[in-house]
């Protein structure tokens, strides 16, 4: 069964309009897109290495992928995690801590603090191969040697600008 999006304005405001996943969205029309970053209470942060198979192939990166019709933010950020690594989080205990465009996609980004066992994470087939979890300055480096997919550099100026510190995230609020 295909993936269906809800499209949405330039101004994040969402139409009555659908989109199915895999075919070009029209010109001006755009979907949600959430990227989940979990801290643990030690400052460290888990990464994702992709499947060999997807694009960026082999890279590191946060939990993320579009929200499908109906569903908001909060549903989705906690969907995608589910789905990708098998960990259940609730979305009160998250906060959205930027938010930004990048070709057709708006993006919420989400961070989490929890202290999760790397043993008890499920990989999806087809989408996760590895995890680990990595400092700031490990992150910086996977950047560095090209390991990690390159616009999701932001979230070290989000720790550097001290909106995001484990054991204190800041956000905006939830719509």
């Amino acid at each position: 069964m295909p993936e269906i999006w809800d499209v949405y304005t330039k101004n994040r405001e969402i139409t009555s309009r659908k989109h199915v996943r895999g075919s070009p969205l029209p010109e001006g029309d755009f979907h949600l897109v959430v990227e989940i970053w979990i801290f643990r209470t030690s400052g460290q942060i888990l990464v994702m290495k992709r499947h060999p198979d997807k694009p960026w192939p082999n890279m590191w990166e946060c939990t993320g992928g579009s929200a499908v019709e109906g569903e908001d933010t909060a549903a989705a950020a906690v969907r995608e995690v589910e789905e990708e690594i098998g960990v259940h989080l609730v979305a009160s205990e998250g906060r959205i801590v930027h938010q930004y465009t990048f070709e057709d996609s708006h993006y919420d980004v989400w961070c989490f603090r929890k202290d999760i066992p790397l043993e008890d994470l499920v990989f999806q087939e087809g989408e996760v191969v590895d995890a680990k979890y990595v400092t700031p300055n490990e992150l910086r480096v996977l950047l560095e040697r090209g390991e990690m997919i390159p616009k999701l550099s932001y979230i070290l100026s989000l720790i550097e600008t001290g909106t995001v510190v484990a054991g204190n995230i800041s956000a905006v609020p939830v719509k």
